[in-house]
């Protein structure tokens, strides 16, 4: 995953990813978990499962 190679090149871990997207779900953001603290995800379709620490619907 190119977004992972991204953030795992950064020289700190980044305290929040925020993703804002509506195709992206649990399986994408469960993918980028270890690069990121914590997860914010915004969906104002709130349509499928997150894995994610803060959603905003």
């Amino acid at each position: 995953m190119d977004t992972a190679g991204i953030i795992s090149a950064m020289p700190v871990k980044p305290d929040w990813l925020v993703l804002d997207h509506y195709v992206l779900d649990e399986w994408w953001e469960g993918a980028l978990r270890p690069c990121a603290h914590r997860i914010f995800v915004i969906d104002d379709l709130v349509d499928r499962v997150h894995d994610c620490d803060l959603l905003l619907g």
